[in-house]
This record gives C-alpha cells, structure tokens and sequence, in this order.
C-alpha cells in the first residue's frame, strides 16, 4: 500500500476445459499469480453547459438554457482528478417554433475540449443525464408599470418613494402569448406600507406576472427589487408678520385691528422641504364673514399653495381682531 495506491496478488489457476488431448501438457504456467492494483476515487463537482445547433423558425429566438441542476458530481481516480473539466450536451433546436424541454445525455471534455470515454478511463458520474428548458419564440421589450402601494405610513412618517430596480424587461415566448403584453404591473397591494416607519425592500419573480408560456429572456433578469423609501418628518414652527394676514370677508361698514405682533404657525413636513420653505410662500388670513363690531378672537387659516412640497398644518395661532365702524 503507497499514497492512495494499494496493490494485490492474487493467485490464480490455469485450466484446459476443452480439447485436453490435442494440446496434452505442453503449456507452462510461467507465473502463478496475477497483480490488480486499485486506487482510491475521490469526488469532484463540474459545470454543465448546453450548446444548440440548427437554427429555429424564421422570427424566433433562443433564450437563455434553464438547466435543472448547474453542475455534477462525479467520481474519478485520484491520479486523473484534473482529467475531467467540463460536462455538455448538444441540442437540436432545428425549424422549431415552441419551448424545448426534457432530458438530455451529458458528454464530457477534458481541458483541451476532447471528448472522454467514461468507461475506459475509470470515470463515473453521478447522473449522465439532465433535464434542461430552452425557451424559444419571439422576443418583445416589456415596459414595468409605475409601481404604488396602499395604505398610510405610521403617524409623523412619509412614504417618499417606490423605486424597481428596472424599467423593462425582455421576454420571450410564443406571438399569441405576447401580442396584448403592453406592461408588467406589480399589484398595489403587494406593496403595504401601512403603519411603516422603516424603509424596506421586496422582491418579485417577474415570471409569475407573465402570461403562459412567456418567460424572462435571460434566466438572470427575473427578479425585480423594489426599494420603498419612508422618512420621518419633522415640525417647524415659523412666526410671521401681521403684514401678511389677508382679512377676507370683511363687512364693509367696519374697519378691523389686529392686536397680535407676529402669527405663529407650526407645519410638518420633510426636514429638506421645511428647510427650502421661505415665509412668503405660507399664505395666512382670517375669514370675517358674519362678525360683528367688538373685539373677537379669530383662527388664522393657512395655504401653502404656492410652496414646493407636501406640508401639514399642525397649529396656527388665533389672532386678537377689533372690529369698528369704519
């Protein structure tokens, strides 16, 4: 026994089972023992790869091969571990116009790319054979719709935006099957960002949105990532002038005072679009309609129409209003 050798002498025996007496005793049994030495098999795992030959049905194209496993297992002896490089198979997709699918024989190359005889050099696979989908008929750029979601964020949180990871998709599959395919839609409420407070990401198999016999074109492209984006929003209380009440409704028979010195107003927003706010862009008045003469305390309304973003009126302040004859 050397290494991963081991060698055996067995003895043998020699005997003429037919026509004894033509060839008598003149024969000579030089050795009485025959050697057989054996070697340990070790394990190794190779990649499989699918090659076609012929050409499909005019206006067809061949996507990517879906194998059913990506590589095998084989066993060979320690001495020619290095001997086996790659396993293939060949398919012949010649005229056809629909998806290949079923099983096909693996052959396997050395590192120069020749074929090996698995029986003469000792080599056994663990399976010689494997089923593989080559999906084959016309391709067509699909557009993924605008995705959105349901619900409403957790209080004081904004969902700031829905993002996929890609804009289109190719497919692959019969004319029939793709002729009304326009766009892909991720369905609203697959995407609940109700009572979020958080960021989070999910993720789509393309395929199950397709319709039947339409696939991905390249196996690697089927998953869609959608990223939703929540931010938490901050309040900022802004104090204004007076100067900018506008008295709305009026009676014209008074004249109104204010007793106030600036007009406090508290808004909820992003932290950028508080930031970006400037004071001229918030809108505050007070509604007279149906007062009287006397002094009254009066709620200051706020619009933000003119300012970029969304902003929430936490609280505005009540304003002091004297009312006289005019």
């Amino acid at each position: 026994h050397t290494g991963t050798e081991t060698e055996f002498l067995l003895p043998i025996t020699a005997e003429v089972v037919n026509n004894q007496l033509l060839i008598g005793n003149n024969y000579k049994l030089e050795d009485n023992c025959v050697k057989i030495r054996t070697e340990k098999l070790v394990e190794k795992e190779i990649p499989i790869s699918i090659y076609t030959e012929g050409d499909p049905e005019d206006n067809c194209s061949i996507g990517e091969a879906v194998l059913e496993q990506e590589t095998v297992k084989i066993q060979v002896p320690k001495s020619k571990e290095s001997l086996v490089a790659a396993a293939v198979a060949t398919v012949d997709i010649s005229g056809r116009s629909a998806d290949y699918e079923g099983d096909v024989e693996l052959q396997f190359l050395d590192a120069q790319g020749k074929y090996i005889d698995c029986d003469s050099e000792q080599i056994f696979p663990k399976t010689d054979c494997i089923q593989v989908l080559i999906p084959i008929g016309v391709t067509k750029e699909v557009e993924i719709e605008k995705i959105s979601g349901i619900g409403i964020c957790q209080e004081g949180y904004r969902c700031t935006g829905i993002e996929a990871d890609k804009e289109s998709i190719l497919v692959i599959g019969p004319e029939e099957s793709l002729k009304s395919l326009e766009t892909i839609t991720i369905p609203a409420y697959k995407v609940n960002i109700q009572d979020q407070s958080e960021s989070f990401d999910l993720t789509f198999d393309l395929e199950e949105l397709l319709p039947e016999k339409a696939r991905v074109y390249d196996p690697d492209e089927t998953e869609l990532k959608v990223s939703v984006t929540i931010e938490k929003l901050e309040q900022k209380t802004f104090s204004l002038s007076v100067d900018q009440l506008e008295l709305k409704n009026l009676p014209s028979a008074l004249k109104a005072e204010i007793n106030n010195e600036k007009i406090s107003v508290v808004l909820e927003a992003l932290p950028k679009e508080l930031e970006a706010l400037k004071k001229d862009q918030i809108q505050i008045s007070v509604n007279l309609n149906g007062y009287k003469k006397g002094t009254h305390q009066v709620q200051v309304d706020v619009d933000l129409s003119d300012a970029d973003g969304e902003y929430k009126v936490i609280s505005s302040q009540k304003v002091i209003v004297n009312l006289s004859e005019s």
